[in-house]
């Protein structure tokens, strides 16, 4: 993780998957591994990441957002060599809260199956 460790971060990578044929459930998933993540530490925030998001540019600070500020992080999405701006409204791909936040308000729903939703409903 060389783009992490040139900003001399502590942190702790988590992979959470989902293992069975059901339809996709992102909200739950990121619900599950912030739970297991908060029984191996007290960590201040999490930064949910997408797997097919990978960070170009030192600039983007992986850092913990305040409380009441959690940040999108993904400033642009390269779809087929056409980098497009993520929209303001989404708040999936890469996220920053803090824990406290995560915990004020719940986490993702559990309600959305396949692919988006829980995002918006986040933002």
């Amino acid at each position: 993780h060389p783009f992490l460790q040139r900003q001399q971060l502590s942190y702790t990578i988590i992979v959470v998957e989902q293992s069975n044929d059901s339809s996709f459930n992102r909200g739950m998933l990121l619900n599950i591994g912030f739970t297991e993540a908060l029984l191996q530490d007290k960590y201040p925030c999490f930064i949910f990441h997408d797997i097919d998001y990978l960070p170009e540019d030192d600039r983007h600070s992986y850092s913990c957002p305040e409380d009441g500020k959690p940040r999108q992080m993904a400033f642009a999405i390269d779809y087929w060599d056409n980098y497009r701006p993520v929209p303001r409204y989404i708040f999936g791909g890469v996220s920053a809260i803090s824990t406290h936040d995560f915990q004020q308000i719940n986490g993702y729903s559990n309600l959305f199956l396949g692919w988006g939703g829980e995002d918006d409903q986040f933002y």
